[in-house]
This record gives structure tokens, C-alpha cells and sequence, in this order.
């Protein structure tokens, strides 16, 4: 394989090829770059000492290829960030947008010390007895009561055990169900909070909460204009 043929063919592949078919060649380019590699140095051991190819050539050769090569690999992992950057058909750009809204989805709601706070659920089938656990934010049960196992939404009037009424702050719902005494499901309650922020985390958009919590865009089961 001539070396300045191979550069070229490697330049002709990024430039005329989609995204998907450079990613889709990858392999091949390597093996083509591991090829001219092997020329080059065998180019460079058998010429001719007194008459020696010049060096500079051959480096203008190398960072050229090398280029090719890099190029096409920031080609392919542009691909799959776009490709990544979708979750249940919610990207960055439509989560960025719920930001100032509501978003009903699995978390803490505040209690102010006075108004009850409520939290949606969808009971299962075949539950004939819940349980309501009221959490705060160290995770510590501070209320205990039994629900209907039916109920799409449940509230608490910021009671703790004792009877006394809790600091303000964030509380969180678990709903235990049972068929007789076995427990068939633990559910979290869902509450709404504003969205503050929209940030791509780990390969995936996330929404901050104003109450400090966060979630995925394809856990949000409704989206609202904000509530004062």
C-alpha cells in the first residue's frame, strides 16, 4: 500500500461518509493506520543511506493520517452522544424547557408547619390493605398510618407519632401494600416540585428540584405551569 494513497483514501472516507458509516469503519481505518505504519518504518529501514528519503515527508504523512484518525473518532462519539442524549423521547433540550414548571414524579414534599401536605400513588391490583410511611429527610420514619389500598393520592397533616406536629422541612411517602399478610408492593409516594434545572449527567438528562431532590425525565408522570 503506498502511503500517500492510503492518507488520501483515508481523508476521502471522512469527508463522504455519514457519521454512522464512519463509525461503521472504524475498524478498517485502524488496520489501515496500522498498515501505514508498518510501511513507514519499513520505508525508513531499507532506504538507501546515501541517498535518504526526507524525514519530513514522512512526519507531514504521519500527522496527516493521524489527523484522519482522530477526526473520525470524535465523529463517532459525537453519534452517540446524540443517540444518548434521548431518554423515553425526552432529550436536554425538551427537559431544559420544564424548567419554572411543576413536574409530579417520586419524592420529598414540604411541609410548612401548617398546610397538610398530599402525595400521588397508583395502587396496585389485588391490594386489599396499605400502610402509609411518612419519612424525613434523614430517612427516618417519624409517622405511621393505614390507607386505603385504592386511594390515588394520600395526605398527611404534618403529625409525627406523638401527636405532636414536625419541624418544617421535607417529608417523604412510602406506601406498603398487602394481599392478607403478604406485602406485594412498596411504593414511593409522588409529589409536585419545581424543576430549577435541567443538566445531562451521566449520559442522560436529569432534573433538579427545587427541593433539592432530582430525577430522570422519563419518571415524571405530569408536567404543570407553576403553583404559587
Amino acid at each position: 500500500m503506498d502511503i500517500s494513497s492510503a492518507t488520501a483514501a483515508a481523508n476521502a472516507a471522512t469527508t463522504q461518509q455519514s457519521p454512522s458509516e464512519v463509525a461503521a469503519n472504524d475498524t478498517s481505518l485502524s488496520a489501515d493506520f496500522n498498515t501505514f505504519l508498518t510501511l513507514l518504518t519499513a520505508q525508513l529501514r531499507n532506504q538507501d543511506p546515501l541517498k535518504p528519503v526526507d524525514s519530513t515527508e514522512f512526519i507531514a504523512q504521519l500527522a496527516s493520517f493521524s489527523s484522519v484518525e482522530q477526526q473520525t473518532r470524535t465523529n463517532t462519539l459525537l453519534e452517540e452522544l446524540v443517540q444518548g442524549s434521548q431518554t423515553n423521547g425526552v432529550d436536554l433540550e425538551q427537559a431544559a424547557s420544564w424548567v419554572g414548571r411543576d413536574v409530579l414524579a417520586p419524592g420529598s414534599a414540604e411541609f410548612d408547619g401548617d398546610a397538610p401536605v398530599s402525595f400521588v400513588v397508583d395502587p396496585p391490583e389485588g391490594a386489599d390493605r396499605a400502610e402509609i410511611l411518612i419519612k424525613n429527610d434523614f430517612g427516618l420514619v417519624v409517622f405511621k398510618k393505614t390507607a386505603d389500598p385504592a386511594a390515588t393520592s394520600v395526605s398527611w397533616d404534618g403529625i409525627d407519632a406523638a401527636g405532636t406536629v414536625v419541624p418544617p422541612g421535607s417529608y417523604s411517602a412510602n406506601i406498603l401494600y398487602f394481599e392478607g399478610d403478604a406485602q406485594i408492593a412498596d411504593l414511593p409516594g409522588q409529589s409536585f416540585s419545581r424543576v430549577t434545572e435541567a443538566r445531562w449527567q451521566d449520559g442522560t438528562p436529569r432534573l433538579i428540584l427545587e427541593n433539592g431532590g432530582e430525577v430522570s425525565p422519563d419518571e415524571v408522570a405530569a408536567v404543570r405551569a407553576a403553583q404559587e
